[in-house]
């Protein structure tokens, strides 16, 4: 528990658990990454708390329209929703606890931050 790995190549990822002499393998999930151009830099996007209940607020400055995704981690998405310049609050406390990725994108460009919902 309260592990986490992130891809640097697409391919299929599997878990590997070892206690004391017994291993188990989980089913593989397919990764796919892509580069692309932020939309927003870091410091230009702000998510809090982070972890949190599932309650999180977002701080956009957004130079054109753009739009939020939350998704699971086998890529399903859970949330959508239009960007607003400043704050805005999301609310996924309806879905289980575990590690989400929010993505704020528009036509050319986008980015991508972690979140924990605990």
């Amino acid at each position: 528990t309260n592990q986490t790995y992130s891809a640097t190549a697409s391919g299929n990822y599997a878990v590997i658990v070892t206690q004391n002499s017994c291993s188990d393998t989980s089913s593989c999930i397919t990764v796919n990454t892509t580069t692309t151009k932020e939309i927003i830099s870091a410091k230009n996007i702000s998510v809090y708390p982070n972890p949190s209940n599932g309650k999180f607020k977002i701080e956009l400055e957004l130079n054109s329209k753009a739009q939020i995704l939350i998704c699971n981690v086998l890529g399903e998405t859970i949330y959508k929703a239009q960007a607003q310049q400043g704050k805005q609050e999301i609310n996924i406390s309806d879905f289980a606890n575990g590690i989400y990725m929010l993505k704020v994108f528009n036509n050319e460009q986008q980015q991508y931050v972690r979140i924990v919902k605990q």
